[in-house]
């Protein structure tokens, strides 16, 4: 069997049940709230996982080499999860999901929501050295990898492991915890501030930098609507304004001026 084609852009976001939705927003709820770094690791790796349905979380902290030298972990699982780091990172680079997506020295360029038949049958998943030496003996066979960057030297990781395989439900549900999770991450400074004048981003209102970030991670308004939880139509009107703002014709402008830097006069 040949090995699976990623999707352009990334896997595709599905819609979440009311009853989804309203466990998604208590843990939004205790995000926001946050402080502090510590508080905001023991909300991914207690949280998370009873809201997902995954067995446990590991917040990872990295260089850019993908080398861990701080992890948070799901209560219970230290033991399990703190002996393997250096197996972890003497073997990271034939990591399905690290390895497909270039992230050794490439840190934060993809925001979304990997597993590891994303890029590896499960015929060739059990001949990966680290599958075979961390996730095999730890009866781990399925994980959720996604990124929350930092700048070009640190960033941080979460990764969701489970024994049986995700649904795209689940999938949805680690991505839309994910923006928020980077939202409060820059508040507290372990992700550089969103109003960064590399983005432009200071012309812009709050909810108009969290549509800015997903419309130039390449998301579509149905995904951002998804993520943020919001309509399409108000999606559709917040891009309107977006484009605006930044004297844009489309979308693809906008692309442009993010990767020119070029901002309209009333900017940076």
């Amino acid at each position: 069997m040949s090995p699976p084609n990623p999707p352009q852009g990334g896997p595709p976001l599905t819609r979440l049940s009311h009853h989804q939705w309203k466990k998604i927003n208590q843990v939004v709820t205790e995000i926001h709230a946050a402080e502090s770094i510590p508080t905001l690791e023991r909300i991914v790796a207690d949280l998370i996982p009873k809201i997902i349905g995954a067995e446990w979380v590991v917040w990872n902290e990295h260089d850019e080499e993908i080398q861990l030298d701080k992890v948070a972990v799901t209560s219970g699982y230290e033991g399990i999860c703190h002996p393997l780091v250096p197996v972890v990172n003497e073997l990271i680079h034939t990591h399905p999901i690290v390895e497909g997506l270039g992230m050794i020295g490439n840190l934060g360029k993809d925001k979304n929501v990997w597993s590891f038949t994303d890029f590896k049958t499960e015929q060739e998943l059990r001949k990966v050295p680290i599958w075979h030496e961390v996730y095999q003996h730890i009866a781990i066979h399925h994980q959720l990898l996604t990124q929350l960057h930092a700048n070009d030297s640190r960033g941080v990781t979460l990764t969701v492991h489970s024994c049986s395989a995700f649904s795209e439900e689940q999938r949805t549900m680690v991505a839309v915890l994910r923006d928020h999770l980077e939202i409060v991450c820059r508040r507290l400074a372990v992700i550089e501030p969103m109003n960064h004048p590399e983005l432009g981003c200071n012309i812009l209102t709050a909810r108009e930098q969290e549509v800015f970030m997903q419309l130039i991670a390449g998301k579509t308004n149905t995904e951002i609507g998804i993520i943020l939880g919001i309509s399409s139509r108000t999606v559709e009107k917040h891009v309107t304004h977006i484009l605006s703002k930044y004297q844009a014709e489309n979308r693809m402008s906008l692309l442009t001026m993010v990767h020119r830097k070029q901002w309209p006069a009333n900017g940076n």
